[in-house]
């Protein structure tokens, strides 16, 4: 969404084709709710997670997609997207840019959360104030960075909201996804905010556990105007099965009704054979990485990370472990981004990555590696497979990498503390070009984005700011090319692949819609037979 030059310019944001809202938070543990109740005898829709979302809370959901999938199946946020990764408004009916610095939102009317008050601009206000500014000592939002160009935001009349901006950003209108709370729910302490009336989505949260959090249909969802029906089934249980092999036999045993993205390649190759559930499979806004802290020696040298990127052979592993489930990646971006900036991908090279090696001064010395470094990776089976059939092809060149295993919070939580030196993981629902700089733009570094690499260099971070601000899409679109050339010449990423967006649903289960972010805002469109 953009304003041309520094005319003033309406951003016509047309309502998306039916679907549900997603992204969801969790309850407290135990609490209990009787919105939802299951009067009609319905078994709850089943579907398989394999990590718990680290945040019931909108203020502080951060980075991990089981948070932010959830988040919005309780709180309806300004703007969602649909399944294309398009921007669709939700609590906004409207949004029109005045300026470059200025932007007007326009709010639907009768909406309402679970406790029956009306959604109004004042919690709108509150929800994006305490998200740029958070008071009384509370800690600050990982999506803070997200705003901060916001200058201040005020209702500017009886249904509409106003944004400035202390400096233009092409991409605010694309952040503004956080689930509206009540302007009473801010006095609320972290994460106590659960089983009050806040929610206005169509579920409410009403039991979480360690293994399970359930949600129940929200009976006062008035989603007519948003095109989201009323839950067609009463309660969804989102059950959490860490282990890969677990996860499988209980999809198997029938206790699973949905698993997106949540079995092994070859679990995926049985599944299909079987012709039991039905195989729904897209592409993905997601990539595949190995990531290095650029802080730490030696991977502060480029030329040690092209020699890696060298020495890594995407084709076999995409041939042999992923199994076709994937698609090899030369940039942050797919082919069907619209930002991309196409290129080559780097190929499997060993007497490349050799030389390189040699040029960095980590030469051949008998039998000893050159260098030896720890991948770490989540207890995810497939990440721990990928990771090992990188160590082995890495040892070709004289690199000797041991795969270390985290449980998922600890892994996140070493990840924003840099300590982590190198590590396998993914970004998946990128819908701007910005991503790149929330991710390598060198004030962005944790807590402030997610540059967990601590890269810094300054002509992309002028690339990158000059983005951010630019509404021209053609001088925009110059700046992020310029932007992916450099991060392609030094590699702060090597990227590996792009993943498909699979969804394994059984037979009788009708409505399920796959989004390019792997969302779920299908699920109030689900029945059984």
């Amino acid at each position: 969404m953009t304003a041309q030059g520094k005319k003033p310019a309406v951003v016509a944001l047309a309502l998306a084709a039916i679907a549900a809202v997603i992204a969801v938070a969790v309850l407290n543990r135990g609490n209990q709710n009787d919105q939802g109740s299951d009067t009609s005898g319905d078994e709850p829709l089943v579907v398989g997670f394999e990590n718990a979302p680290r945040s019931s809370d909108p203020r502080l959901i951060g980075f991990d997609a089981n948070s932010q999938y959830l988040e919005e199946l309780r709180f309806l946020p300004l703007f969602s997207f649909g399944p294309d990764g398009s921007l669709r408004p939700l609590v906004a009916e409207s949004v029109e840019a005045k300026s470059d610095l200025e932007f007007v939102v326009k709010l639907r009317t009768g909406l309402k959360f679970s406790n029956g008050d009306s959604i109004t601009p004042h919690d709108v206000v509150a929800t994006y104030k305490h998200m740029a500014y958070p008071e009384g000592g509370f800690p600050p939002s990982p999506r803070k960075g997200a705003f901060a160009r916001l200058k201040s935001v005020v209702k500017s009349g009886p249904s509409q909201v106003t944004f400035k901006l202390r400096e233009p950003d092409a991409a605010f209108p694309t952040n503004l996804v956080i689930g509206v709370l009540p302007e009473k729910a801010m006095a609320e302490a972290p994460e106590e905010i659960n089983g009050k009336g806040y929610e206005s989505g169509p579920y409410v949260l009403v039991d979480r556990t360690d293994s399970q959090w359930i949600v129940a249909r929200n009976d006062s969802f008035n989603g007519t105007s948003l095109g989201i029906p009323k839950p067609q089934i009463r309660r969804v249980k989102f059950q959490i099965i860490k282990d890969a092999t677990t996860r499988y036999a209980a999809l198997v045993r029938g206790d699973i009704d949905i698993l997106q993205n949540g079995l092994d390649s070859d679990k995926l190759v049985s599944v299909q054979a079987a012709n039991e559930f039905n195989l729904l499979s897209q592409t993905r806004m997601s990539v595949d990485y190995l990531g290095f802290n650029t802080t730490r020696k030696p991977f502060n040298n480029p030329l040690v990370r092209r020699a890696i990127a060298h020495g890594i052979n995407r084709d076999e592993i995409l041939k042999f472990t992923l199994q076709g489930f994937a698609t090899k990646a030369s940039g942050m971006f797919p082919d069907e981004f619209p930002w991309k900036k196409p290129r080559e991908a780097l190929e499997h090279d060993p007497e490349k990555a050799k030389s390189l090696l040699d040029e960095a001064g980590f030469t051949q010395k008998g039998s000893a590696p050159r260098l030896s470094f720890n991948i770490k990776v989540t207890t995810s089976k497939t990440r721990i497979a990928l990771a090992k059939a990188i160590a082995a092809q890495l040892k070709e060149i004289g690199i000797a990498v041991e795969v270390e295993s985290l449980e998922f919070g600890v892994f996140m939580d070493q990840l924003k503390e840099g300590a982590v030196p190198t590590w396998l993981a993914s970004w998946t629902g990128f819908k701007d070009p910005d991503h790149l700089h929330f991710v390598f733009h060198s004030e962005m570094a944790p807590p402030n984005g997610a540059n967990r690499g601590r890269y810094s260099n300054p002509k992309l971070d002028e690339l990158l700011t000059l983005g951010k601000s630019e509404t021209d899409p053609e001088k925009r679109k110059q700046h992020y090319s310029a932007a992916q050339d450099i991060l392609a010449e030094e590699l702060p990423y090597v990227y590996l692949w792009h993943s498909k967006n699979v969804a394994v649903v059984k037979k009788n289960v009708k409505g399920f819609k796959l989004y390019s972010d792997g969302r779920y805002s299908s699920l109030p469109n689900v029945t059984r037979e």
